[in-house]
């Protein structure tokens, strides 16, 4: 006797692959957990810079805006690269990138010094979530996708309060400075963690 089965019945899973999708998911969120660490780290330094080598605010907002457009123009250019090349190469580079360029930006001691590097920032900081909600999209189906980006929202909300917390302990220890050095390990750690995790298909794991 055959029985219809439900419409509302969900089909089973295996389970191997139901792991590998929360391992992608939770690599995914521990990359991004950390990206604001490499972003809203500039605020906390203003003062700083402003002090220490007399630029006016104008120019440090210019720096500050200018890290905002490079990010803009790099969301429009980065999803669809993020399409073919994946989103698994496509964070962690930029992650990697973002942790070399906070380095750089804080050695900067002019104007210049510091608008290129932090430009430069803001659009390898957009190589993080349209790849990595192509990467999601892949790995999660229509049904529970919602569910996954989610998560993937709260990682990214969770970075600014974590990026409070880091610099209020780093300020309170060390130079500003070390505002661009010291988070952004969190960030390459996270980086290459999640390349070895992640793949960007269930099918590159069979």
């Amino acid at each position: 006797e055959v029985t219809a089965k439900s419409e509302t019945e969900k089909p089973s899973t295996p389970l191997r692959f139901r792991r590998a999708q929360w391992r992608t998911l939770l690599a995914l969120m521990l990359c991004y957990l950390f990206f604001y660490t490499g972003r809203q780290n500039f605020g906390w330094a203003i003062k700083f810079i402003h002090e220490e080598y007399g630029l006016s605010t104008s120019q440090l907002g210019f720096i500050s805006g200018a890290m905002l457009a490079g990010y803009g123009i790099g969301q429009a250019i980065n999803g669809n690269l993020g399409d073919k090349f994946g989103g698994r190469a496509m964070v962690t580079i930029g992650a990697l990138l973002s942790c070399v360029l906070n380095w750089v930006t804080s050695f900067g001691t002019t104007f210049m010094s510091l608008l290129i590097p932090w430009t430069a920032n803001g659009y390898v900081q957009s190589m993080g979530w349209a790849p990595g909600s192509r990467l999601l999209s892949n790995w999660w189906g229509a049904q529970e996708r919602g569910k996954a980006f989610g998560w993937y929202v709260f990682s990214a909300g969770f970075s600014s309060v974590m990026i409070f917390g880091l610099a209020i302990l780093v300020l309170q220890y060390l130079s500003w400075q070390w505002l661009f050095r010291l988070p952004v390990l969190l960030l390459a750690m996270g980086a290459v963690i999640f390349y070895f995790i992640a793949r960007d298909h269930p099918q590159d794991l069979g």
